[in-house]
């Protein structure tokens, strides 16, 4: 499955025991009048071919268009927004994504996993006991990250930050006083977990990290 969401609009997909592929769009538009912002969108066709997107809008649109779309549990995702969010849960595959401005969500996904944002913070909830395919690559430039995960979980973390805080509820993934150099906190983790697995990376450069027990929520 592969979406565009063009230059505003965000894309949540969500994996279920399902054999088809549904596709909600959300159109919003504005303008001085009613009349107005209806005309906007008056010309605009989602196109749900080889991409799903919007085809036909206006030059200069004060237009977005939202996706929430029902795959199949297994499946492949290619995901590309700009000014806007881009949430996964429940799904397993060969998932990419990028936006510049806008969060990221990921809950119970697994598979082969790469994407990231420019702006925007990064939300990432694992469960079971272990990651489910060849790893996570995850990042951010300028937002926090929030990582929950079972105490138990056994995988690579690589997780950390250059400008920000650094907290974590998980005694494996603290950083402790021997951590410390020349008067600087290390705020990067790189370490084997519960015996290993399949490497979970997740950082940023600007923005705090925060790491929660599972158990705890």
């Amino acid at each position: 499955v592969n979406v565009d969401a063009l230059k505003n609009g965000g894309i949540s997909v969500k994996g279920e025991n399902r054999s088809d592929v549904l596709v909600r769009a959300c159109v919003q538009s504005w303008g001085d009048s009613n009349e107005e912002a209806a005309s906007l969108a008056k010309n605009l066709r989602i196109e749900t071919g080889s991409i799903i997107r919007a085809e036909n809008l206006p030059g200069d649109a004060k237009l977005s268009v939202s996706y929430e779309i029902l795959v199949p549990r297994s499946t492949n995702l290619s995901l590309t927004a700009h000014n806007g969010g881009i949430s996964v849960s429940g799904v397993e595959g060969n998932i990419e994504f990028t936006t510049t401005n806008g969060g990221v969500s990921l809950r119970d996904a697994a598979g082969n996993i790469k994407g990231k944002t420019q702006n925007g913070g990064v939300n990432v909830v694992l469960s079971g006991n272990a990651w489910r395919g060849s790893g996570l690559d995850v990042e951010t430039t300028n937002g926090g990250v929030m990582l929950t995960m079972p105490e138990n979980y056994a995988a690579r973390i690589e997780t950390g930050t250059v400008n920000g805080g650094f907290t974590s509820d998980i005694q494996g993934l603290k950083v402790d006083e021997d951590q410390k150099g020349y008067g600087r906190i290390k705020k990067q983790i790189s370490t084997d977990l519960n015996g290993g697995g399949a490497t979970v990376r997740v950082v940023t450069t600007n923005g705090g990290i925060k790491i929660v027990s599972l158990s705890d929520r």
